[in-house]
């Protein structure tokens, strides 16, 4: 499987009760993908007998994710990144923000033994931190700042921390992450 194209990121409010539930609202396109990394950590534990390894587990820790976008809008400051926008529109950044638990998905196109094919995949529990910025003088050529949210990807309590699934059509996988995320 070749990984050929990244878009449409979305979100929502994740609520991860004692149960096992996990529920979204707010549902929303974050911005346009430039790029997505996640590197899932692990615990590598091994239990030695008789002078050589008798056991090896790798256990899910969590999952580091790096997403890059065109942009961040008010809105999805707000409800990303946990920020509050003043009753004159301006954007407010306090020491004590709270960065909400959010479900996030994304469409990858892929190929597979010749064939074209979308994959639809879910995070179900991430929280970002809020993005640094570079700002540049522009000189003679303009160079693009755009935002990379760092963040972590973490076992909802049920147990789940990515959903994902592949269709043969785009507008399949774009309905799989909508539909996670609550969006109509």
């Amino acid at each position: 499987m070749a990984i050929i194209g990244l878009k449409r990121p979305v979100y929502a409010i994740a609520l991860d009760d004692s149960e096992g539930n996990i529920t979204y609202s707010a549902g929303s396109v974050l911005a346009k993908a430039i790029s997505l990394s996640s590197s899932p950590n692990l615990s590598d534990v091994k239990l030695y007998a008789d002078d050589m390894v008798a056991e090896a587990l790798k256990n899910l820790t969590d999952v580091s994710l790096s997403l890059n976008v065109d942009d961040l809008t008010d809105e999805a400051k707000k409800d990303v990144l946990g920020l509050t926008i003043g009753t004159s529109g301006e954007i407010i950044s306090r020491g004590d923000d709270t960065n909400p638990y959010i479900g996030l998905g994304i469409v990858a196109g892929v190929i597979r033994q010749g064939v074209r094919k979308w994959r639809g995949i879910w995070f179900s529990k991430v929280i970002f931190a809020y993005p640094s910025e570079t700002f540049n003088t522009k000189g003679q050529a303009i160079e693009f700042q755009t935002p990379t949210l760092e963040g972590t990807a973490l076992v909802d309590s049920s147990g789940v921390w990515k959903t994902e699934n592949t269709f043969d059509s785009e507008s399949q996988a774009i309905a799989y992450i909508n539909g996670k995320a609550g969006i109509i």
